[in-house]
């Protein structure tokens, strides 16, 4: 499903999306598509996306802090002031974890920065469960080659981000659920030991 559009970049791996409002398309997103610790693409050519996970929401509100005397109502500003437009959105952060490529009918992950830069106005879509468990095994087998990027890029939702992480990687893989569990849990404990410094 796609929820939104690129707008701009903090950083090569690190950008920000607004969600589609009412209205933009056929499919309005809703908060559970564009959940904390949902996974992203965002199309680089025909056989080359880019993998993202949101990592944080900002919701942004003009009228906020707009307290001061006014010549209209937000009704009259449409007569007074055509051009102006109230916008609201909601944005979202996402942080690119590597690639997936298309090799005729298989799809292939690659865990790092991407080498292409994401443009301006890219559509971010979801990834499908398939697309999720393509993208983790790129030689075979489950690997999580992004999450010491992931870890060194901190912030107040790492800790929450990496638990959705894992629990929805136990979820897609099963067999892996006893050693993601050994990583959730010593996770846990090194955020905890850093909070104590």
């Amino acid at each position: 499903m796609v929820i939104a559009k690129v707008v701009r970049s903090n950083s090569h791996t690190d950008l920000v999306a607004e969600v589609y409002r009412p209205g933009e398309r056929d499919e309005t997103p809703k908060p559970d598509d564009y959940a904390l610790g949902t996974f992203v693409s965002m199309r680089v050519d025909e056989q080359r996306r880019v993998v993202g996970l949101i990592y944080d929401t900002l919701l942004v509100n003009p009228e906020y802090g707009r307290g001061g005397p006014r010549i209209a109502t937000d009704d009259g500003l449409e007569r007074f002031m055509p051009d102006y437009i109230l916008e609201k959105a909601t944005l979202v952060g996402i942080v690119t974890l590597g690639t997936l490529r298309r090799e005729g009918e298989v799809l292939r992950g690659d865990h790092g920065v991407p080498s292409v830069p994401v443009e301006l106005e890219a559509e971010v879509e979801t990834l499908s469960d398939d697309e999720v468990r393509a993208f983790h095994l790129p030689r075979g087998a489950l690997a999580l080659g992004y999450l010491p990027r992931l870890l060194a890029q901190g912030g107040a939702c790492m800790p929450a981000l990496i638990e959705r992480l894992i629990e929805r990687l136990q979820e897609l893989f099963p067999a892996e659920r006893a050693r993601l569990a050994v990583l959730h849990t010593s996770l846990a404990w090194s955020a905890r030991v850093e909070v104590m410094r």
